[in-house]
């Protein structure tokens, strides 16, 4: 017997902002309060060196993306996401990169508990934080720049089932890890825009996924060179 909760949309509709308020917030409070303080650091910086540029940081940001994807989930079928990243600057050598991205993913999941004797479906939700470091394999001034990826996240997962075992194991908090291959295209002469296309593999308790996802970025900086240059 498949069992559909009462309200379901409802419940639907509050279980990101539940899942918010069941965070543990204090990674994403710790990481917010160091970008918080990245800006009055560097202004104070640009203000005993006029001429010194930040390699890390806000201040330093060369790329400014947003994406979009699907990916295969754990125990489900096909989700979607949608997200940003927002470059951090580079790390000993303009090759080694970090930035930080935010995701959103909605999947359906349809699961038989053998305690109660029944199947549910709900939608599953996915609200994620990540660190990410960037190796990229070829100069910024190339038109096409593969590059490995690797990063730890923070997830706010929720849902609606309205059976107890499932949305205790879906409506949590957990860390997790991804590694990935990805490649950007620079499009235009100017070589400010380019195309990303990246293959991820994530590991998070319940929620593993394998995803693909595409992205448009508005390259800065150093990243911002002509073609060839």
């Amino acid at each position: 017997m498949l069992r559909q909760p009462v309200g379901l949309a409802s419940r639907l509709l509050l279980a990101v902002p539940r899942a918010i308020r069941r965070l543990r917030l204090a990674p994403l409070i710790g990481l917010a309060l160091l970008c918080a303080a990245l800006p009055a650091r560097l202004s104070s910086q640009r203000a005993t060196d006029a001429d010194s540029t930040p390699e890390r940081g806000i201040g330093a940001s060369a790329a400014l993306g947003f994406k979009l994807g699907g990916a295969e989930l754990q125990r489900a079928g096909g989700a979607q996401f949608v997200g940003v990243e927002l470059d951090l600057g580079h790390f000993t050598s303009p090759l080694t990169r970090f930035q930080l991205e935010a995701s959103f993913l909605r999947g359906d999941l349809t699961e038989f508990v053998e305690l109660e004797g029944a199947t549910y479906a709900s939608h599953i939700y996915d609200l994620t934080g990540s660190v990410v470091g960037l190796q990229m394999l070829r100069p910024a001034s190339q038109r096409v720049v593969p590059y490995l990826s690797g990063g730890l996240s923070v997830h706010a997962m929720a849902s609606g089932f309205g059976s107890t075992i499932l949305d205790r194991r879906y409506n949590t908090n957990n860390f997790g890890a991804h590694a990935g291959l990805g490649v950007r295209i620079r499009l235009g002469r100017r070589g400010n825009r380019a195309l990303s296309l990246e293959l991820r593999r994530t590991t998070v308790r319940d929620m593993n996924r394998v995803s693909i996802s595409l992205g448009l970025l508005r390259l800065m900086r150093d990243l911002a060179r002509p073609l060839g240059s």
